[in-house]
């Protein structure tokens, strides 16, 4: 009986020192789990900072492309505009690299001094052939000892901006010591080539020969890393080498000899962690830098070194049978914590980079909005003043027809940007839906009304029908509703080339709701079933000939259905057949208004009150001194024209602290209204708002901007704006808005 107890209580202990082996190895398995995805975390982070002045690079690229010459001053425009410290943490500037033939130098010199630098020099010249010269960077103060430097001259600089330009890709220099930093920190350049306007190479060689520029910024990478060890909560050490570590690579980034008013590093090197390493590649700029990482003491301490103690104690007083279920019950445990882990580490991961991804993607669609929309100021502005001007100029119909394009194409460009903005925010969950007393009956009638006079010019028919009464007035989004039907009504008379549009208008009862119901029936040219199934599709159409004939980006029916969706309803397609035409359907709620009627006919339009046009803004006055704070020289003209125009008089301020200074100076009452662009060098328009009332200045301001997104206009009237204007410029609504604030004013 002893020998059976004793074998007994062996069996128990063998059992309970397995069970706190496993308890064990189970804990390890966790952190290590959890520490990958830190490290996941960390490489993203990684790339995405030292790749954020790429984005500056590309706006850097389209000044070039966007004009034959560009002068000192405009690329130095062009960087004040940026902010560097926010927007690309790391980059001390941003700069123009030429290549120079070595027969040329004495002609490049002269050009470059003759652009308003008279002190420009090149340094050192190098032997080659060709140099590649640095022929501005800016800001000027912090980058002085790189300007005019021949980067031809040092190995790893010529093959790096031989390798951009080879490959026209954004390509980053190896590890280097910037000229102007005096620190000798871990340095490099990211260059970007730009090609003559008209080139499109194809080969290295043929990029080579239609080399216009190489834009570049200089980065220091404890600059870009700043606040990193903050980002890893002190959990993470890591090293950043140029190639494997112990293999001849240099260091880039070393964790425990960096100062915490760089790095913000608040712990040197953690000796006692290191429970967990791994090495990772991080490509960034064409180059594989290599990533060391281990646990610190404070990550290990994490991982639950009691349990198993407490298993292997409690083990031994168990018996056989419980420590049998307590190891069956545990299997089942480690499947499940696995299984639970690697999905929640799937759907962690997907999340992280699914946010990243739309954070990145509303970036990028913000700045593009505003370089977009800059430019198409002055497109549409002046295409329009040119196009009314009764000059020489215009005796020609060519030069109507002419003008009549580019104001139509900018039209177009603006369609394409509102769409997309319009589509990310509804992807975003950023696009807000109104619910306003809006009379149907006039929507209705100005949508119809427009899309005859359009269904006339291609010989049409156009027929609306009341299969039942519907209220005069309701609660909707009339901005909305009207997108939806103008786009689909739109899309009827497109791709209709004979035949009629019929809408029918009535009411649809649903899952215990009153649904509005419009079906838009045409006899274009209908689809088959294949092209109808990715309709509502994001950027699709029916098929590339669609493209190819009509034009269009496919958003237009991807938008419609989503607002619809938005608004509680829905739109479909109800049926189709090529060459018969195709009948779509809107439905959304109808909730009437109080006490309203009910009609069964479109209201005729008032002769007495025709549309507004844009001759309205000529008959429309102002009467006050207005100063406008604008740094772009092109639309400064324009405003001043369209304000002079109408009766105003004015006075431009270059940038916000000019505008600023102007009014400390002006006399009380000396102007009754500022307008001011929102981004500017010196000081922006938020900050230039925001101080005139602090001050206690009660003028009206008009804020000015390109930016386009839904958080703008609220951005600005907290700022202390009363008031905002979108670019590009439209005069009527310029010339009202004023005319509404000078008339408070007074």
């Amino acid at each position: 009986m002893l020998v059976v107890s004793g074998a007994l209580l062996a069996v128990c202990w063998t059992i309970s020192l397995l069970g706190a082996v496993w308890s064990w190895e189970l804990n390890r398995e966790e952190g290590r789990l959890l520490f990958e995805r830190r490290v996941d975390r960390l490489v993203t982070e990684i790339q995405r900072r030292v790749s954020l002045p790429v984005y500056g690079l590309k706006g850097a690229r389209g000044l070039y492309r966007a004009s034959e010459t560009v002068s000192r001053r405009e690329y130095t425009a062009y960087v004040e505009s940026r902010n560097l410290d926010e927007e690309f943490p790391g980059a001390i500037g941003f700069g123009v690299i030429e290549r120079v033939m070595r027969t040329d130098l004495e002609s490049f010199v002269a050009r470059e001094r003759a652009d308003d630098a008279p002190e420009f020099f090149v340094k050192p010249p190098g032997n080659s052939a060709d140099l590649y010269v640095i022929k501005t960077i800016e800001p000027r103060a912090s980058n002085a000892e790189a300007w005019g430097l021949d980067i031809g001259s040092e190995a790893r600089r010529r093959e790096a901006v031989e390798t951009a330009i080879r490959t026209g890709e954004a390509t980053m220099t190896a590890r280097i010591e910037l000229v102007q930093d005096d620190r000798n920190l871990s340095g490099f350049l990211f260059l970007l080539p730009v090609y003559k306007d008209s080139a499109k190479p194809q080969t290295p060689d043929e990029r080579m020969a239609a080399l216009d520029v190489v834009v570049y910024a200089p980065i220091i990478i404890e600059h870009a890393f700043a606040g990193i060890a903050r980002y890893t909560e002190d959990l993470l050490q890591f090293d950043v080498y140029d190639s494997r570590p112990n293999d001849e690579g240099e260091t880039l980034f070393d964790f425990d000899n960096h100062s915490n008013d760089v790095t913000g590093l608040s712990v040197e090197r953690d000796e006692q962690g290191g429970l967990y390493r791994t090495v990772r590649d991080v490509t960034v700029g064409g180059r594989i830098w290599t990533l060391e990482v281990a646990s610190t003491a404070r990550f290990d301490r994490t991982i639950d070194q009691i349990a198993p103690a407490v298993i292997g104690a409690g083990g031994m007083l168990l018996s056989v049978m419980l420590a049998a279920v307590a190891w069956a019950l545990g299997s089942s445990r480690m499947r499940a914590l696995r299984l639970a882990r690697s999905m929640t580490r799937d759907l962690a991961d997907a999340k992280y980079r699914a946010d990243a991804a739309n954070q990145a993607k509303s970036e990028f669609l913000a700045n593009m909005s505003h370089e977009i929309r800059t430019p198409l100021t002055a497109i549409l502005g002046y295409a329009a003043l040119l196009r009314e001007e009764d000059g020489v100029s215009l005796r020609s119909p060519r030069h109507v027809e002419a003008l009549d394009t580019i104001h139509g194409a900018g039209e177009h460009l603006l369609q394409v940007i509102n769409d997309i903005l319009d589509l990310t925010k509804i992807e975003a969950g950023k696009l807000d839906i109104e619910s306003v007393e809006m009379s149907l009956v006039h929507l209705l009638t100005d949508i119809e009304g427009l899309m005859r006079q359009r269904a006339a010019e291609r010989r049409i028919a156009m027929k609306t029908t009341f299969l039942a009464p519907v209220p005069e007035r309701i609660i909707s989004d009339p901005t909305r509703l009207r997108q939806i039907l103008t786009n689909l009504l739109g899309n009827a008379v497109k791709f209709t080339a004979a035949g009629e549009i019929n809408i029918r208008i009535g009411q649809l009862e649903k899952y215990e709701r009153v649904l509005l119901r419009v079906e838009i029936e045409d006899t274009g040219v209908g689809m088959e079933e294949s092209q109808a199934l990715r309709l509502f599709e994001p950027f699709s159409q029916a098929d590339n000939s669609v493209t190819r004939k009509h034009g269009g980006t496919g958003l237009g029916l991807a938008i419609s259905r989503r607002l619809a969706q938005k608004m509680g309803g829905d739109v479909r397609l109800e049926k189709t057949a090529p060459g018969v035409g195709s009948t779509f359907v809107v439905e959304v709620p109808l909730l009437p208004a109080e006490d309203t009627p009910l009609t069964s006919a479109l209201r005729m339009p008032k002769k007495a009150e025709p549309a507004e046009t844009a001759g309205d803004a000529e008959e429309l006055t102002i009467d006050g001194r207005i100063l406008i704070a604008e740094d772009n020289a092109v639309n400064q003209r324009l405003i001043e024209f369209h304000l002079k125009r109408a009766g105003a008089e004015t006075v431009v301020a270059n940038h916000g602290r000019e505008a600023l200074e102007i009014l400390l100076a002006s006399r009380p009452g000396e102007f009754a209204l500022l307008v001011t662009d929102m981004q500017m060098p010196e000081m922006d328009g938020y900050t230039l708002a925001g101080e005139l009332r602090k001050r206690g200045f009660s003028l009206p301001i008009i804020a000015l901007t390109a930016h386009a997104m839904a958080e703008d206009r609220q951005k600005c009237l907290d700022a202390g704006c009363n008031d905002y204007v979108t670019k590009p410029i439209n005069r009527p609504t310029l010339v009202k808005t004023c005319r509404k604030w000078l008339d408070v004013g007074k």
